[in-house]
């Protein structure tokens, strides 16, 4: 796919690119409308017809990727840990190896360190009430 996304981006203009995702967007719309016996096929066009343009969005706007391969590839290995041990003989070890796998995640991607954010994060007092309803009302 990104092969040909490449050989696609060398004949085509970003402007010719987006009218294509325009018009494949409208032709989706099209076939989709008409009526439908079944309730499940009327569900599944109201969905599609819903959502054809997003679909062909990453045409239109260039610096949105075709595929979600890149976040895919960054939880594989958080996935695997969980799949083979992880812990999660709970839901409640579920829980928190998810909401850790996420924090880490995030740390890395925003390139903090994530042993110096977990201490600050677990060192710091919890909010007081007042705080929160403070920020609340800022807000």
């Amino acid at each position: 796919m990104i092969q040909l996304k490449r050989n696609f981006a060398l004949w085509i203009t970003t402007s010719e690119q987006a009218e294509a995702g325009l018009e494949l967007s409208s032709e989706l719309d099209e076939l989709v409308r008409r009526e439908y016996c079944n309730p499940s096929n009327r569900r599944l066009a109201g969905h599609v017809r819903a959502r054809a343009l997003n679909w062909f969005w990453f045409l239109i706007d260039p610096t949105i990727a075709a595929t979600n391969h890149e976040a895919e590839q960054g939880l594989r290995g958080a996935v695997v840990n969980r799949k083979v041990w992880g812990g999660n003989r709970t839901w409640a070890g579920a829980q928190v190896q998810a909401t850790l796998m996420t924090v880490l995640r995030t740390c890395w991607q925003r390139l903090i360190p994530p042993f110096g954010f977990l201490v600050q994060a677990i060192c710091s007092p919890p909010p007081s009430r007042y705080q929160a309803e403070t920020v609340n009302q800022i807000h």
